[in-house]
């Protein structure tokens, strides 16, 4: 196995092959690494020259079914150990807790 320079980890090819051994397909790896790409797109907002809000959204490959949005909206209570609110509109679903919001 590839030995990684100081600060820069493995390679695509040394973490799929340690992959392998766990039962994880390259494929698996290789779309879990073009995932870390997507940084999504930063916005932010202002107000006299000042930031006053900052967001980022990311575009997924796939549309999210309800078991995914549920646990996503889980991941973001815990992750900010915020109360939201949930909102259903047929397919649209959209969370809220103050400034943080997120939709589907």
């Amino acid at each position: 196995m590839p030995v990684p320079a100081e600060g820069k980890g493995l390679t695509l090819a040394a973490l799929q092959d340690i992959g392998r051994e766990v039962g994880i397909s390259a494929e698996s790896i290789s779309q879990a690494a073009r995932s870390l790409d997507q940084a999504g797109r930063a916005a932010s907002q202002r107000f006299m020259g000042l930031p006053i809000g900052v967001g980022r959204t990311i575009e997924f490959d796939r549309p999210l079914s309800d078991s995914d949005w549920e646990r996503l909206v889980a991941d973001l209570r815990e992750t900010f150990e915020a109360r939201c609110t949930g909102r259903y509109d047929g397919p649209f679903r959209q969370w809220t807790n103050g400034n943080l919001q997120g939709a589907r």
